[in-house]
């Protein structure tokens, strides 16, 4: 299949006309079902989904001791979501190009504690490794001393490719500068009105209004500077045009 592919139209019509159809490769195409052995082993709840509850008896998540994950965008749910099924002590590894599902504080409040808590003060289990997925299991496998048998299945396979590019660590970048508590509880005070289709309760405490205060300023503050960058870049573009 992936050498009709690579030959384009010409490989991909003389492969349907040697098999009278359609071939369709072992993988789960965007939007499509996922087979209920995926459900069993990630121990969600067969019966939201149609199944005995033998199923989810199969969950190995439940039992991981240590979950790596490589070369993902953890967007695409429910696969996104295994991240957060394995016990709250067994450590996570990220192999990536880039950091991804990374912890929001503010979603926390509002009950959807889930993510990589890679740079959080609160982060005990998680560790970021960025580069290539290739590079990174071979960086792993040296430390583990596994490099000589590694080296010699992907030798069977044709070789390991170039080493891509260096990337920075995330420890290594600036951090971004942290909201305190008060206001992150104000932001979820806000996300969950508009969320429910309302505005937030008319009981707040005297401290979560001086936070809701302290957030309105601030959204008043970016958006007072986005008008005032777009009235500059207005008057640039008149005095160009005037020139």
């Amino acid at each position: 299949v992936r050498a009709a592919i690579m030959a384009g139209p010409d490989g991909c019509k003389a492969l349907n006309d040697k098999y009278a159809g359609l071939v369709k490769p072992d993988i789960v195409f965007f939007g499509e079902k996922l087979p209920d052995r995926f459900y069993a082993l990630a121990g969600m709840r067969p019966a939201s989904l149609g199944m005995d509850d033998s199923a989810s008896s199969e969950s190995d998540f439940e039992k991981c001791d240590l979950l790596i994950v490589m070369g993902t965008s953890l967007v695409v749910q429910p696969f996104a979501s295994l991240i957060d099924k394995v016990p709250s002590s067994c450590p996570r590894l990220l192999l990536n190009r880039e950091p991804v599902a990374k912890y929001n504080p503010v979603m926390a409040l509002m009950g959807r504690d889930t993510g990589f808590r890679f740079l959080d003060a609160s982060n005990y289990r998680d560790v970021c490794h960025l580069a290539n997925c290739d590079d990174a299991v071979k960086e792993l496998a040296s430390l583990l001393a596994w490099s000589t048998h590694l080296d010699a299945y992907v030798d069977k396979c044709g070789g390991w490719p170039l080493p891509g590019p260096v990337i920075e660590q995330i420890s290594a970048q600036p951090e971004k500068k942290q909201i305190s508590r008060e206001t992150a509880s104000a932001m979820a005070k806000v996300l969950q009105g508009i969320m429910v289709g309302g505005a937030p309760s008319a009981a707040a405490t005297e401290k979560d209004d001086v936070s809701s205060g302290k957030l309105k300023s601030l959204f008043g503050r970016l958006f007072s500077k986005k008008k005032q960058d777009g009235e500059e870049e207005e008057a640039g573009a008149v005095e160009d045009g005037a020139g």
